[in-house]
């Protein structure tokens, strides 16, 4: 009989460290995936910034032209 409790001992034992693994792999699972959603909302962030201040820059410099066109300073 003791030597059945020993077995379940050791038996409840390795539950317990499987369980924990499980956990730590959930745990790492989510944390790779919380990182590769900042990177995507980082890297659309940094898509968005692009497009405006590329959309600022082609209005600035139509704005530009336009000026020089009305003052005579082109042509």
């Amino acid at each position: 009989m003791a030597s059945s409790c020993v077995v379940n001992r050791d038996i409840a034992k390795i539950r317990v460290v499987s369980m924990e693994t499980d956990h730590e792999l959930r745990l790492s699972r989510k944390a790779i995936a919380f990182g590769a959603w900042t990177a995507g909302c980082l890297l659309a962030v940094a898509a968005w910034t692009a497009r405006c201040l590329l959309a600022v820059a082609a209005w600035t410099a139509g704005c530009q032209l336009a000026v020089a066109l009305v003052q005579g300073g082109i042509g």
